[in-house]
């Protein structure tokens, strides 16, 4: 069977070939990175999540985890098989829809962070920035989700949507009966159009300023940001593999198995002396498809650089694509949140006993798994938690500084524990300006509990820290553990700073049992013996 590629935030392209095989390839060379062969039957299910891990669904309903370094994490049997394509959470969570009617979130890790029963989805789950998510369910109606699985609003449409697509901060749902719905993320309708042909829509796209809805038949339908008709245009008849670039470009795979570009009103099929698969637009905006004769073919596209000939090699399966957000803008979602205001301004205060008192409750509900579910806004007030310390002005109007290591130290553990990617570059600029070796350690696990560092970011980090507390030694023991975590979760060496760490804590006057940690950890990254 054959399907489109899939692509990590990076733009690294992977496919799935017919003999069960997983193949990374580079984006701008077509240089195979690394393969790894399941060894069992796979479905066509071929996903990435936000921290880059590449998720795998077998046959026998069984989910794996691949790292970006082509190393399996993990594999978790399920007894159910997917009944759509999964989805992205921001934090560096999977969205599963499971043919039995449940909704599962698990992380990076493996951890099921909660499994809800919810209607049966007739259409893959919509991640929003913050976390929330759409599904359409029974009844013709669109169930919203927040962050933690509990239930949001709901919008009962005149008939069921089958397909959901987010644009901004609206909801777009497209229907059985040909009509077009747009709902604010808060579930109330902006607009609908009912004069949509007949036909069967397969697929839903948005430019900057565009609607694109692709039909079956292959007409493109442009509507604008108002939900008012801009254009019509007949293409060639398709299943519904679409993908659009950041230029207003449409990419069209046809039931003739070729490739086709609609740019102001102007149809170019993409020549190619093979039938090619459905189109895929990388991080770079090249656009990748493969072929029957087991390549892989870049090209370039109005929004992209030069493309390259081809990689061999095999037949591809069908992939999806997804991407992670930021903090920003679920502090924007919780502003209004119940008790998220009370809570802030506890997290600020001056007085030590506040802001403790804050983080023992928050550790308790942690324990229990509860936080995040009663408390999702909890990792931003951490996070003010953390900062270096609170000056606030006396009675005299003098500055007064109450700054508290326990403080940090206490939120950086807990940042660490709920593992929310998103909080990783606070971490990393936290460690930077630490001054405490107790904190820097809190700073330092809580990046190896994260565990994503494909850019190295992390580990250049820990290198840094390295150096301003080479006299502690717990400090030297954490960061050796640290890598290790990192290493594991990325299938990588993020940067070359880690082995010079670890080779320099070996080489130092650390205690034998550091130094011999930090020569195990080198020879099992190199492959050794080098250190002994």
């Amino acid at each position: 069977m054959l399907g489109i590629p899939a692509s990590d935030p990076a733009g690294t392209v992977y496919v799935l070939t017919d003999d069960n095989t997983l193949q990374a390839i580079k984006p701008y060379s077509g240089t195979l990175i690394w393969s790894y062969r399941a060894g069992e039957p796979l479905s066509d299910v071929l996903f990435v999540g936000a921290d880059f891990t590449v998720y795998l669904y077998t046959e026998s309903r069984k989910l794996i985890a691949v790292t970006p370094g082509g190393t399996v994490r993990w594999k978790r049997q399920f007894n159910s098989p997917l009944s759509r394509s999964p989805a992205a959470s921001p934090e560096g969570a999977v969205i599963l829809p499971m043919e039995d009617g449940r909704l599962i979130k698990i992380n990076g890790r493996g951890r099921v962070l909660w499994e809800k029963p919810a209607a049966y989805s007739y259409t893959s789950p919509v991640v929003d920035q913050d976390g929330s998510l759409y599904i359409s369910g029974d009844n013709n109606t669109i169930f919203s989700y927040k962050p933690t699985g509990n239930g949001g609003w709901s919008y009962t449409l005149p008939a069921r949507a089958e397909i959901l697509a987010l644009r901004s901060d609206y909801l777009l749902a497209l229907t059985s009966e040909r009509k077009a719905f747009c709902l604010d993320i808060r579930g109330n309708l902006i607009w609908e159009n009912d004069t949509l042909p007949s036909g069967n829509p397969v697929s839903l796209l948005s430019s900057p300023d565009r609607i694109h809805i692709v039909y079956s038949s292959g007409m493109v339908i442009a509507l604008n940001p108002d939900g008012s008709e801009e254009s019509r245009f007949q293409g060639p008849p398709t299943e519904g593999f679409a993908s659009i670039d950041s230029k207003g470009a449409l990419y069209l795979f046809g039931r003739d198995r070729k490739l086709y570009r609609l740019m102001d009103d102007e149809l170019i099929e993409i020549e190619s002396d093979t039938p090619m698969t459905a189109p895929l637009l990388g991080a770079a905006a090249n656009l990748f498809s493969g072929g029957e004769n087991w390549i892989v073919y870049s090209y370039k596209t109005p929004a992209s650089a030069q493309g390259w000939a081809g990689y061999r090699g095999g037949p591809l399966r069908n992939g999806a694509v997804d991407s992670g957000a930021s903090l920003k803008r679920l502090q924007e979602y919780y502003e209004g949140y119940p008790g998220y205001l009370y809570f802030e301004m506890m997290s600020q205060s001056p007085e030590l006993d506040k802001r403790l008192e804050i983080i023992d409750r928050f550790e308790k509900l942690q324990r229990d798994n509860q936080l995040i579910e009663k408390f999702p806004f909890a990792p931003l007030l951490l996070i003010d938690m953390a900062e270096e310390g609170i000056s606030y002005a006396s009675f005299d109007g003098s500055l007064v500084s109450n700054s508290s290591s326990l403080v940090r130290i206490k939120a950086l553990n807990l940042l660490g524990d709920i593992g929310d990617i998103r909080t990783r570059r606070f971490i990393i600029s936290h460690l930077y300006q630490e001054d405490s070796a107790s904190a820097a350690v809190s700073a330092i696990w809580a990046l190896a509990m994260i565990g994503f560092d494909y850019d190295g970011a992390a580990t250049r980090a820990i290198a840094s820290a390295k150096e301003r507390f080479f006299n502690d030694d717990g400090v030297l023991l954490t960061i050796c553990d640290t890598l290790e975590e990192i290493v594991y979760y990325n299938g990588i060496i993020p940067d070359q700073s880690g082995l010079h760490v670890l080779s320099s804590i070996y080489s130092s006057n650390a205690p034998y049992g550091i130094r011999k940690r930090a020569g195990e950890i080198f020879d099992n990254f190199t492959g050794g013996p080098r250190l002994k």
